[in-house]
């Protein structure tokens, strides 16, 4: 279990099939805005999977391309949110990097956080219809449709502005994994913390706590993941104070507790292939 991988769980007894996710580079034109593309397909019998998307600084372009085909825009997520998967599901997405959605699509940061807007028109210019398109090894088609209709829209839209204050401050937060205080973030910038606040709000949608929250939980998700530290060594290395501090903030973000995430991770729902792509 990693923090970009989704975390998913079965129905109680069901028949739960397989989960492949593969992850993929995007072509050189769209990496100042795209960070990865990606595939999920999963089969059950019928009862479908629970995905736990974490809270998140970023957003993702999802296109579902099973029987209900429809393309939308996850925005930055505060909390985890449980999203329920349809059985024989098939989705491709594109991991958008922190405040490049406002810009990519010209909308207010604070519009899309914690939502899942519709881009049917995106989904019209991939040409899918009302069309049934599986994902797997013989359909790479769909990937590579997915991702010319992105480059096709960025070309469009023109070169993503220069690096911010806000962009600056969110690569800080995340190379530190939200271990850093925002008088340090603030001063690293050379502005307030006001001013700094003010700036991350515009454009990413969410203040410097804020993400520096998100940051530390999908740390210590990657880490419950990664390894069988005691809890409280993990709580420590993702920033938190102390295990307890950790736990409350888990459940102050609707997380399952972190002994409860671990033991996900040795069931087969947390086992999802990933495999590097192009």
């Amino acid at each position: 279990m990693h923090a970009s991988h989704p975390i998913c769980r079965a129905a109680s007894g069901s028949g739960f099939g397989s989960v492949s996710f593969r992850r993929y580079r995007p072509p050189r034109e769209i990496r100042s805005v795209v960070e990865s593309v990606w595939t999920f397909s999963a089969g059950s019998d019928g009862r479908g999977l629970t995905d736990y998307v974490l809270p998140d600084i970023g957003s993702e372009i999802i296109c579902q391309t099973d029987t209900a085909p429809c393309i939308f825009l996850r925005g930055p997520q505060f909390q985890l949110e449980e999203i329920a998967i349809p059985s024989r599901a098939c989705y491709v997405g594109a991991r958008v990097r922190p405040g490049a959605a406002s810009w990519f699509f010209k909308v207010a940061a604070k519009d899309v956080c914690g939502s899942r807007t519709a881009l049917d028109a995106m989904c019209a210019a991939m040409g899918m219809g009302s069309s049934e398109v599986a994902i797997d090894d013989a359909a790479r088609d769909v990937v590579e449709r997915f991702v010319q209709t992105l480059i096709d829209r960025f070309r469009r839209r023109g070169s993503v502005a220069r690096a911010t204050i806000a962009t600056t401050a969110v690569d800080i937060i995340s190379s530190r994994h939200g271990k850093i205080s925002v008088d340090a973030v603030a001063s690293a910038l050379g502005c307030s913390t006001r001013h700094l606040r003010r700036q991350m709000i515009a454009e990413i949608g969410m203040g410097p706590k804020a993400a520096a929250r998100i940051a530390r939980i999908r740390r210590a998700v990657a880490l419950l993941g990664a390894s069988d530290q005691p809890l409280a060594q993990v709580a420590l290395d993702a920033g938190y104070g102390d295990q307890a501090h950790m736990t409350r903030e888990f459940a102050a973000l609707k997380a399952p507790t972190p002994a409860t995430m671990r033991r996900w991770r040795e069931s087969d729902f947390a086992k999802t292939p990933a495999a590097a792509g192009r």
